[in-house]
């Protein structure tokens, strides 16, 4: 899953500066603060949940007013294409329906995994190549005609054309689902997608994939009517919705608003509770701390209303003081890391940087606070992850430890002193170039030759993204899909390529997130075996694989983990954070008027 802004196009100081997600280790580690692991994403699952969901008491009615920053609410809403954080949030909390959903559960304040279209969490059968779901029968969009399952095989079917949708959700199907590379056009419905009736539908896998049910919470698991979808440019602003709300005005990147769908049956929703009458987002606001202003505002419009971005470092002292009860802060599973290209940085500069990197004065002079929004790891899975457990590749280096003399030392014991290092910064990004100049400062220090490679926020996604740009360190992160090692080391690790030998790999893409350029065909083979152990030993099983690479390759140098800090008015009550993606509990809000 994709933050809420486009992490991909961050360079260093925007990333740290942005990437307001992550969380706390969850093991007794010096290096590492603990928490209360009960906090965290992976909660558990209930198959059985049912709805109507009420919250003891809460009121109906009344609007409720979102604003951001132009950085916010970019990216698409056809549920075919949602792959960032924020958007995922907002479609599914009020417009579409997949087959499963988030649940948020007060008593824990953990997010679980219910049904949502499906009677239960879907069936598999003994080695997970074949999932089938039930849908609940008579759930209708929001023009009154019921959803079939047909529907949920065309919008599956026509995500598998990242061409179209280009952040490609879809990515875990491609070559895993049977006929992921048939679907031609759109229309086309894969052969590993089978409807024998309006209420079942089946997935055929050519390996295993037993994080099924976690996958489909996803909006492209959602209906679509083939007839309105087809037409995939104005899709999003025509989207049928099945969720609580429906679609009144819409225009991408600046605004939205939401009324009631009075074709949404709560007694079929076990999550969505649905309670204010309106909800109006505006993301036009350019200046964060005037979004902070509002919502700091105890009267008038500022009382029904909310950010799901940061609070601004500098504002925060002042929520505290005046308003320590409208603050929300959660852990969500981000990591950030350093990728060097394995390709082009040898082992022993991979370890001298991971010595000279200025960790707490980068994260400083991006505006992060310890401990709320940056917090120190050495692990690429974030907490949460079941089975996850600390591991440290360069073992005498302790997390955000910066020690110029041992990086110096490293590289001249491997004739590498001076080494040329370049990485990304944009030039128009005032933190971009304060960042740049701090890590510069740190590199050149430890005995390298720093060359920042100068570009434009709006060009460096594609400059990082380009394996032809000339640099060697590319600043990366990654927010789990779902809290399994299956959406970590793949993602992270695997070539673009499925099943070709490393040698074989054509690097015109990084895969998914692997910008470290890294492929070994040990490490290939490991994550395709741990993909087919049963559900109950792949735990314990990716966490020996992280280790494994770390400690033999050391392909990327984990620097953080995050946290998020919201503000919401006086009248909204409701307001947590859904640790599975950093976003406000959109479903359970509502306005005490």
């Amino acid at each position: 899953m994709r933050l809420n802004k486009p992490l991909v196009g961050l360079t260093v100081a925007s990333l740290l500066a942005l990437a307001a997600c992550g969380g706390s280790s969850d093991s007794n580690s010096s290096d590492e603060p603990t928490v209360n692991v009960s906090e965290l994403a992976g909660g558990g699952q209930d198959a059985t949940a049912t709805g109507p969901l009420t919250i003891d008491g809460a009121k109906k009615g009344g609007t409720v007013h979102v604003i951001g920053t132009s950085a916010d609410m970019t990216t698409t809403l056809d549920p075919r294409g949602i792959y960032y954080s924020d958007m995922i949030s907002i479609a599914g909390s009020f417009l579409v329906r997949s087959l499963t959903q988030w649940k948020y559960d007060e008593k824990t304040k953990n997010m679980v995994l219910v049904p949502d279209l499906a009677t239960d969490l879907g069936t598999s059968n003994d080695d997970f190549t074949e999932w089938t779901f039930k849908l609940k029968p008579g759930i209708k969009y929001e023009d009154g005609k019921t959803i079939s399952s047909k529907d949920i095989a065309y919008s599956v079917s026509s995500s598998l054309d990242c061409n179209t949708f280009t952040d490609c959700p879809s990515n875990y199907l491609l070559g895993t689902l049977t006929g992921s590379g048939d679907v031609k056009k759109d229309g086309d419905i894969a052969s590993g997608i089978e409807t024998p009736d309006d209420e079942t539908i089946i997935f055929k896998f050519d390996k295993p994939f037993p994080d099924m049910s976690y996958y489909s919470f996803f909006p492209l698991f959602s209906p679509i009517p083939p007839a309105v979808g087809k037409d995939i440019a104005n899709y999003p602003s025509k989207l049928v919705s099945t969720g609580p709300y429906k679609i009144a005005e819409f225009t991408p990147a600046k605004s939205l608003k939401l009324v009631r769908n009075d074709q949404w049956d709560p007694a079929t929703d076990p999550a969505r509770a649905a309670l204010p009458d309106e909800w109006d987002f505006d993301t036009s606001y350019s200046d964060p701390k005037k979004v902070d202003a509002i919502v700091l505002a105890s009267k008038g419009e500022g009382a029904t209303t909310m950010s799901y971005d940061d609070i601004d470092s500098s504002d925060i002292p002042t929520f505290r003081s005046q308003a320590g009860d409208r603050i929300a802060t959660g852990s969500t599973p981000l990591t950030r890391w350093l990728a060097p290209d394995n390709t082009k940085v040898p082992l022993e500069v991979r370890q001298a940087l991971t010595y000279a990197y200025p960790y707490d004065a980068a994260a400083k002079t991006a505006g992060l606070i310890k401990d709320i929004n940056y917090i120190p790891t050495t692990t690429l899975m974030a907490p949460g992850v079941p089975g996850r457990e600390v591991v440290n590749g360069l073992p005498d280096h302790s997390a955000a430890q910066t020690d110029p003399a041992k990086a110096k030392q490293i590289l001249e014991d491997a004739g590498k002193l001076g080494f040329e290092v370049s990485w990304l910064y944009s030039t128009d990004d005032p933190l971009s170039v304060k960042t740049m100049e701090v890590v510069k400062a740190a590199y050149e220090k430890a005995g390298f030759t720093a060359k920042p490679f100068a570009t434009t926020t709006t060009d460096a996604a594609e400059k990082r993204a380009s394996v032809d740009t000339p640099i060697n360190i590319r600043v990366g992160g990654w927010f789990s899909d779902w809290p399994s090692g299956y959406s970590w080391i793949p993602p992270v690790f695997a070539p673009p390529e499925a099943g070709k030998p490393c040698a074989e790999q054509k690097w015109e893409t990084f895969g998914v997130v692997n910008f470290a350029h890294f492929c070994e065909d040990d490490v290939n083979a490991e994550i395709d075996r741990v993909k087919g152990l049963p559900i109950d030993e792949q735990p314990a099983a990716w966490t020996a694989l992280e280790k494994m690479i770390q400690e033999k390759y050391y392909p990327i140098i984990p620097t953080s983990n995050g946290g998020t800090i919201q503000g919401h008015g006086t009248a909204l009550e409701g307001v947590n954070i859904d640790i599975t993606g950093g976003l406000p509990t959109f479903k359970t809000i509502w306005v005490n008027q």
